[in-house]
């Protein structure tokens, strides 16, 4: 099953971050052992608040504590299509459980921690934008729909394919498609992946 929820919360009472928990808790009357107890709970996410920060938004937890696979990081894409705004499609779960991450959310990080988050990073957004290349309705290429919303989810996997792989979205696309192999390596060569 799934749920949605949406909180609006005056602005005087918000400052710079919004910690979110959720729990699902039963409330089924005929069974009393159900009454308000935690079926279950979502991971505790601390979102940052302050637009002029650079980067990805963020949150960070223990993935151990939450029952998730032991991994570094996972990026969350909820973008629905390539115009979504970027800071709200996309969102970055850091690993608590690692200590290079937590030197990492320090801001002293290892460099080659930094060269994998920046590889993943370019393999999301040139996949996300590979999937939703799809739903461009019209005519319009992936420059144009870049161009035309420059905080967009597709202008910021532009932005990674040229700075990281040298070529266009639309060739990083197409090399991702046709030969995931390729793809693979020229963004493993383009991130200096463990280069030291």
């Amino acid at each position: 099953m799934t749920a949605e929820a949406e909180l609006q919360i005056d602005g005087k009472v918000v400052s710079q971050v919004l910690n979110v928990s959720t729990q699902v808790i039963g409330e089924d009357q005929t069974h009393p052992w159900l009454r308000r107890r935690i079926i279950a709970e979502g991971p505790i996410l601390r979102l940052p608040l302050d637009t002029e920060l650079d980067g990805f938004p963020t949150s960070s937890y223990s993935f151990d504590r939450e029952g998730m696979p032991a991994a570094p990081w996972r990026l969350v894409v909820s973008a629905d299509e390539l115009e979504a705004p970027f800071a709200h499609s996309i969102r970055l779960e850091l690993n608590e459980d690692f200590a290079p991450v937590r030197k990492l959310i320090g801001g002293n990080p290892d460099p080659h921690v930094v060269r994998e988050l920046d590889a993943t990073i370019v393999r999301v957004l040139i996949s996300t934008a590979a999937r939703l290349s799809s739903t461009i309705s019209d005519q319009r290429t992936l420059e144009e729909v870049a161009a035309e919303y420059p905080e967009s989810i597709v202008a910021a996997a532009q932005r990674a394919s040229e700075q990281y792989l040298q070529m266009s979205l639309p060739a990083a696309i197409k090399s991702y498609r046709l030969t995931p192999e390729k793809h693979d390596y020229e963004v493993i060569a383009g991130t200096n992946l463990l280069k030291d």
